[in-house]
């Protein structure tokens, strides 16, 4: 045999001996990497403990900074303040809770109308933002602040009927309502 393999060693090669080849493989080189990906992991999770605690600390200071400034305008005006800054918070949450029963009202308003089909639906390619249908809902809120009512109202009309997502419906709800006011 010159050049030429025997058939049967190449059988062999391919039947027995890659598959054991493989077979060593993965078993030397998977457990380095399931810990190179969980190092990775752990190194992510502990950049979001850090940026999440400092933007904690940070957000504090400034929310007692303008508490502080809160105060001291009060003050000089003769005006009653909040005796803390739990208390100043705690307004705050309140003051957001506020807007969240027009922002659900409007929501199921507009299912409601969809449901009974008083609504036109709009074709994707008509819509004022182009490709929306392949647009994740975080780009479809983003644009939507530049938009004339008529074109929310095609867009609200168009989400309602397919893909519904809640956060475009409650910004779309945001807007119609603080330009009603």
């Amino acid at each position: 045999m010159t050049g030429q393999r025997d058939p049967i060693e190449s059988v062999l090669d391919v039947a027995v001996y890659a598959p054991i080849g493989l077979a060593l493989t993965v078993r030397d080189r998977l457990p380095r990497q399931f810990r190179q990906r969980r190092q990775a992991v752990l190194n992510r999770v502990q950049l979001a403990k850090f940026v999440g605690q400092y933007v904690v600390r940070h957000g504090w200071a400034e929310i007692e900074r303008d508490v502080r400034q809160r105060r001291e305008s009060d003050e000089a005006a003769g005006v009653s303040v909040a005796t803390s800054v739990a208390e100043a918070a705690v307004e705050a949450v309140i003051d957001a809770q506020a807007a969240v029963p027009a922002t659900i009202g409007a929501i199921a308003d507009q299912r409601v109308a969809v449901a009974t089909n008083s609504v036109a639906t709009p074709d994707a390619r008509s819509l004022p933002i182009g490709d929306y249908e392949s647009l994740a809902a975080i780009h479809v809120v983003q644009r939507l602040a530049s938009l004339r009512d008529d074109e929310i109202q095609q867009i609200r009309q168009f989400e309602q009927t397919h893909r519904a997502r809640r956060t475009v419906l409650a910004k779309i709800a945001q807007l119609q309502d603080a330009r009603s006011s």
